[in-house]
């Protein structure tokens, strides 16, 4: 996706274009500073709840999805800084 304008605007024609389908969830665009510039990620509105039978020993956030709405926006927002990182 483009920058911050052009990610929200990408957003809002692939949440149009879902209404109605399977795939129509309330979703969120969340930005964030890392290394001198904007980021985002979308954020789903509820959790797909696959850290119950995929990760069920991992202790605190690691076994959720990256970007998945029970994570704390700040912890998810570090999470994604680390990867970027790498």
């Amino acid at each position: 996706m483009g920058g911050q304008t052009g990610a929200a605007a990408e957003l809002d024609l692939v949440t149009q274009a879902c209404h109605g389908t399977v795939l129509d969830r309330p979703v969120r665009l969340v930005r964030f500073e890392h290394a001198g510039g904007e980021r985002c990620f979308v954020q789903l509105a509820g959790c797909c709840l696959a850290y119950r039978r995929l990760y069920s020993g991992t202790t605190g956030w690691d076994g959720y999805c990256t970007t998945c709405p029970r994570v704390p926006v700040d912890a998810t927002i570090d999470r994604i800084r680390a990867l970027l990182d790498r």
